[in-house]
């Protein structure tokens, strides 16, 4: 049987790092539903830490004895220790981890024996605290409601017996500190502080703006709103690389009671917000290439063979259709306005950095050492390459720092 899961585990040894990577996935040929919980029982916690093997060794151990023994595709999505996240599945790929909801949800694995051992105390609560901020964040960023539903422990799982994640985890405790991660980790969580207020726009005349139950473009519409209306934000989440707004539609007044749905953060002004294509992405370290002697193809079909005389710049994100975005590009002497020509430089898809202003992954990876998506190492950070006439333009020569922003 063909191993789905990762060759090796990937650490995210900071929940942000978790972020970046679950905000980099492409989830159009697989997306979850919800997530189990589960505990290693063995190895324990004493015996993971003070057991003479390093936790990846732990881990390259258990992928050989999922696929080489058991016959298996994949195994749980990932293992928490308290102090990494171990991406052991990928969380855009089906795993194996629970029998009724393997093709359904996520199975997450907390590192220790939670019939003996304690999740309030001492690396056990480590391990709680960080597992607590992972559902958080997946709940975050898929729209879901922690709740009953969207949270299974999995002795629950009707086709098995197996007592797990043991007796000291309370379901109920768990969501109520999930939904408290949700509304109290701060600014860095994907959902306001306060209430915000949107107007809708950027809708072609006679169109209408869904409002969904899920935030997906496959979620059920609830409700519609056109061009000028005003809604009430009060979270937001991604699906893959689409940001969406949580709305409030009516208020909790009397007997009636306040409905939420979802919208796509395309169509909306978010009041006292930048508008992400006006947004500079700054600090950005930028290369050169396509001059003499690196003269090369074009990832674009449009665009012809790049020379040193060809102007534009690659980016981390394909367009499929054209005309694509133009973009300026400020740098130590000069700005100028151009055209996007390739696809680079390290990576080929991330919408997080390129469409929505965040830091560019390209960063961890460089400081991690682990490969990027065209499957090298980074030599350096670069998020943007600059072809030689833009280059000579805003001064940068071989390697330098830039800002830029869409048109």
């Amino acid at each position: 049987m063909t191993w789905r899961g990762r060759e090796e585990a990937l650490p995210c040894r900071t929940i942000e790092e978790f972020k970046t990577y679950l905000h980099n996935l492409n989830f159009s040929s697989w997306r979850p539903s919800g997530m189990v919980v589960h505990n290693t029982a063995s190895p324990t916690l004493d015996e993971w830490w003070y057991g003479g093997t390093p936790p990846a060794q732990r881990l390259e151990n258990l992928r050989h004895y999922y696929e080489d023994e058991m016959g298996w595709s994949a195994g749980p999505h990932a293992f928490v220790d308290g102090v990494t996240i171990w991406i052991f599945t990928d969380f855009n790929v089906k795993g194996v981890h629970s029998p009724s909801w393997n093709g359904t949800r996520l199975g997450i694995e907390m590192v220790g024996d939670y019939n003996t051992e304690s999740d309030e105390t001492g690396m056990g609560a480590k391990v709680m605290e960080l597992t607590v901020a992972l559902f958080g964040e997946c709940h975050a960023f898929f729209g879901w409601e922690p709740s009953n539903n969207s949270i299974k422990l999995h002795k629950e799982d009707p086709s098995t017996d197996h007592d797990c994640p043991g007796r000291n985890v309370v379901k109920t405790e768990f969501i109520d500190d999930v939904n408290e991660y949700m509304g109290d980790g701060g600014d860095d969580h994907d959902r306001p502080e306060q209430p915000k207020t949107g107007t809708v726009y950027n809708l072609v005349a006679g169109d209408q703006l869904n409002i969904r139950a899920t935030a997906s473009s496959s979620g059920v519409i609830i409700g519609e709103a056109d061009n000028g209306d005003q809604v009430k934000i009060v979270g937001e989440a991604y699906n893959g690389s689409t940001r969406w707004l949580r709305i409030q539609i009516g208020e909790s007044e009397g007997p009636a009671i306040a409905v939420y749905g979802w919208v796509s953060a395309a169509y909306v002004n978010i009041d006292g917000e930048v508008p992400s294509s006006e947004e500079w992405r700054t600090d950005i370290t930028a290369t050169v290439f396509g001059g003499s002697g690196d003269e090369q193809d074009s990832a674009y079909p449009d665009i012809d063979y790049i020379t040193s005389s060809t102007p534009g710049v690659a980016l981390p994100y394909k367009w499929n259709d054209t005309p694509r975005p133009k973009v300026i590009v400020n740098g130590p002497t000069g700005e100028v306005e151009t055209e996007i020509v390739d696809l680079g430089p390290w990576n080929t898809h991330d919408p997080s950095y390129v469409l929505d202003g965040f830091r560019p992954m390209v960063e961890q990876q460089y400081e991690d050492r682990v490969p990027a998506q065209n499957g090298q190492v980074p030599t350096n950070d670069a998020a943007i390459d600059l072809t030689p006439p833009i280059a000579d333009a805003v001064g940068i020569s071989g390697k330098g720092k830039v800002s830029w922003r869409f048109a």
